[in-house]
């Protein structure tokens, strides 16, 4: 069984392979996302579009709940934490709540998912959601992508 990041639910393992590309405008707010591949033995196929309005659809359909969100949090993948850190341009020791349209796996889903970002010196950032019941320590490097995801995710190699 996995973690469900931030919410604490149980998912049950499984062979995946997913390739995801997310589409930010020059101020780092998602303009979409597309996550291909298989989990298990069926394929999947997910694209999400924000419209110039903040009004967010996943395969089409429109996702009220998550109307204004500026950045996808795709729930397999720390990486997507590295958008609203190079948005918000934090100081160390400010911190910044963000509001994220949280893209649940495997069956997909757009729920909003408020978070908060910390940060505790040049490479080091406080993640928490689900008010405070998830917490997780994020690096960074040089470049402010996000390398490391306590508990849960290590960039193995940088190219």
């Amino acid at each position: 069984m996995a973690a469900d990041r931030g919410r604490g639910l149980r998912t049950p393992r499984r062979a995946c392979q997913l390739a995801y590309t997310v589409v930010c405008d020059s101020g780092w707010r998602t303009q979409s996302a597309t996550v291909e591949g298989w989990a298990g033995r069926t394929p999947i196929a997910i694209q999400v579009e924000v419209d110039a309005g903040g009004g967010w659809r996943l395969n089409g359909v429109e996702c009220p709940d998550v109307a204004g969100c500026l950045d996808i949090d795709l729930s397999f993948s720390p990486a997507t934490n590295t958008l609203p850190l190079r948005r918000l341009h934090l100081r160390i020791g400010q911190a910044e709540p963000v509001r994220a349209a949280w893209l649940r796996f495997p069956a997909p889903a757009l729920e909003p998912l408020d978070q908060l970002y910390r940060r505790a010196d040049a490479t080091t950032y406080h993640y928490e959601s689900a008010g405070g019941a998830f917490t997780a320590r994020l690096g960074v490097n040089a470049a402010g992508l996000v390398t490391h995801y306590s508990g849960l995710w290590q960039l193995e190699c940088e190219a």
